[in-house]
């Protein structure tokens, strides 16, 4: 096992003499190690002429599945500790470590609330939290890096086992003069593409913004061109919040986000769409051989402490928006 923590630590560092430091041994110990498991498997593992340090082809597949072992490792630890109350009560605080990933448009209104809450009801588990867009906790998801995800689902991957939490529906922010805003509630068919203001490229929101527009198609980098258009797109809601107010023009935003960052007034400028209103899926999602059931049961019920009434108790509506061109 440790020959395998020392390969991960060089990956990871880029260098043999930051991942000696980093798991505690001279650096011609690890050295020696790694050669020997080098010897063992018939193969080179590192490229040593390259600065920092890169894995050669064979050895990024030895990477995968070293990742894939040590975390297991990791996870049966785990999840003896989290029955290791007394008499392994079942109930007993969780222990020991763990990784979770969310989306940049679920972070700012959930991630304080269900840390507080994991914080006083598993005082003795240590968290380390990264906002991620999706198909980068996926990949973590598989190589073994992250434990958990907090994001929009259905993710149509077999190897991941998902648990939806709740539904959360969409509503359009506008600008004031936006002739869009005489009408009490929105049809898909009334939204134009040139004046809505989108997330960047890889937000999975941004392709049901995308969706609700009626453009389909891959090509959905394509630019308006035409007299006076803005082409605009943020990594962030609040940033295509604040362009809409200042340029014009509308945006969606989910509704803990219409809630979260919006004032009374601004909230006037908030329309629901004709039902059946376009909502997401959001869940939390982990590997189908995660092995750690209370902990996911534990952020579920983080996530749900903190949701207002009305999304808690909402059943899965008729139109959840696909997220197939993530």
């Amino acid at each position: 096992m440790s020959q395998l923590e020392y390969i991960i630590a060089v990956e990871e560092t880029g260098g043999f003499l930051p991942a000696a430091a980093r798991c505690f041994v001279t650096q011609p110990t690890l050295s020696q190690m790694i050669k020997k498991l080098e010897d063992e498997l018939g193969l080179v593992i590192f490229d040593r002429d390259q600065k920092p340090t890169r894995p050669t082809a064979a050895g990024t597949k030895v990477l995968e599945h070293a990742h894939r072992v040590v975390s297991e490792a990791k996870r049966l630890k785990e999840l003896v500790s989290d029955y290791s109350g007394p008499a392994g009560a079942a109930q007993a605080g969780l222990r020991g470590h763990m990784r979770v990933a969310i989306i940049p448009t679920l972070a700012p209104m959930l991630l304080p609330k269900i840390v507080r809450f994991v914080q006083k009801n598993h005082p003795e588990l240590q968290l380390n939290i990264d906002e991620m867009q999706t198909d980068t906790i996926i990949d973590q998801l598989h190589s073994g890096r992250i434990d958990l995800g907090i994001l929009v689902t259905p993710l149509d991957d077999p190897r991941i086992t998902e648990h939806a939490v709740f539904y959360e529906p969409f509503y359009l922010y506008f600008a004031d003069g936006e002739s869009i805003g005489e009408r009490k509630k929105i049809a898909e068919k009334d939204l134009d593409r040139r004046r809505m203001r989108l997330l960047s490229e890889g937000h999975c929101f941004r392709s049901q913004m995308l969706q609700l527009c009626g453009r389909r198609t891959k090509n959905s980098a394509a630019k308006i061109n035409e007299p006076g258009a803005v082409e605009f797109e943020s990594g962030s809601l609040q940033t295509l919040k604040l362009m809409v107010d200042e340029v014009g023009g509308y945006t969606l935003l989910p509704y803990l986000a219409a809630h979260d960052l919006l004032t009374p007034s601004e909230r006037e400028r908030v329309r629901p769409f004709v039902p059946p209103e376009p909502s997401r899926e959001v869940s939390v999602v982990h590997h189908k051989h995660f092995a750690r059931p209370r902990a996911a049961q534990a952020f579920i019920d983080a996530i749900r402490a903190q949701l207002p009434k009305e999304l808690r108790e909402a059943k899965k509506p008729p139109h959840v928006i696909p997220i197939s061109e993530r």
